[in-house]
This record gives C-alpha cells, structure tokens and sequence, in this order.
C-alpha cells in the first residue's frame, strides 16, 4: 500500500505543473504588452507648450518686488496662468507650475539696434 500511495505521489507531483500549465513552457513567464496594440499606448502624447508669458517690466527694492506681467501687477507668491511666481530678482523671474520652471527677462523680447555704417556720410 505503501509504494502505490508513493507511485500516486510521484505521479500527480509530475503531472500537475503539466495539466497546470496553460502555456508554453518556452517561452518566458512574464512577456511585456506590444506598445503597437490598438488601445496601448506607452508613450504619453506631448504636453501642450506652456501660455506666452511677457515680462512687461519689474521693480526691485529692498522694501518691494513687484512685477507687471500681460498687464497684470503682482507680487511674489501671486499666480498667473497657473504659474506661480517664486522669486523677483534684479534681472529676471522666476515662475513654476507643477514640476515645471520658467524664467523671465525684462529685455529678453527687445531686439538689439543694428548699428549703421557711417563711413557714407563724411
């Protein structure tokens, strides 16, 4: 009794990963999805370009910062078109939104004067 209850062991210990498996046993256990399925798709599509932001003009002073952006007055910490205003400095903002940051120049839009050749006029 003893050696079919073993027989019957060895058996169904065998036999059960085979009758288990649905799949076949070469290939890997984990296959990642085909990113070219209809429905999958594993790169996000491309963020929208942030809204244009123009740095009118900015005051620096020990006692107050104060910038006009697209017309509007605002201080450290106020929000514009969802980007949140961090630091006025002599020279430049600085702006987040999220994860994002974004730096304005007051004379980044001005284009330098082309200097004209005076030599024609002596």
């Amino acid at each position: 009794m003893r050696a079919e209850s073993t027989c019957a062991l060895f058996l169904l210990l065998t036999c059960l990963p085979v009758l288990a498996q649905e799949r076949d046993p070469t290939r890997p256990l984990y296959t990642p999805p085909d990113p070219h399925a209809a429905g999958v798709h594993s790169v996000r599509p491309p963020a929208p370009p942030p809204p244009a932001l123009h740095l009118d003009y900015l005051l620096y002073a020990p006692q107050r910062r104060l910038v006009r952006i697209d017309g509007e007055l605002l201080t450290e910490g106020r929000r514009i078109d969802g980007w949140t205003i961090i630091h006025i400095l002599p020279d430049r903002v600085v702006l987040t939104h999220g994860a994002q940051q974004r730096t304005l120049h007051p004379y980044a839009a001005a284009s330098p004067t082309p200097v004209q050749d005076d030599s024609h006029a002596r």
